[in-house]
């Protein structure tokens, strides 16, 4: 069995005293455990995770801008039914046009001769 002598000055122990004790309880807590060594020593002192310093310049450096708008609306989670029946009127309406324009051909045609 290791003996420590510890020296007591002002009610605690000293330094040095404090810290082979730590480590000799350490040793013993390892040898005994399935807890790995590194769990008893003391943790190092959190950080500040995020700052905003700097981010404004950064984002006006080349502009803030706004989104640009879409041509077309996109269909994503809209109603299955309504979206494929939305599908076949513009399709229907395409085709009505396309006869519509070929019957105003053949008028201007009719009216030439």
């Amino acid at each position: 069995m290791i003996s420590l002598k510890l020296t007591r000055a002002s009610n605690s122990f000293s330094e040095y005293g404090v810290v082979l004790q730590r480590s000799i309880l350490l040793l013993f807590f390892h040898f005994f455990s399935f807890i790995p060594i590194d769990y008893y020593k003391p943790k190092m002192t959190k950080r500040r995770n995020h700052s905003n310093h700097n981010q404004n310049r950064k984002h006006h450096r080349n502009g803030i801008k706004k989104p640009k708008r879409q041509r077309h609306r996109t269909k994503k989670g809209m109603y299955l039914p309504f979206a494929k029946n939305l599908k076949f009127v513009r399709k229907g309406t395409l085709k009505a046009k396309m006869e519509k324009k070929k019957n105003q051909e053949k008028e201007m045609e009719v009216v030439k001769n």
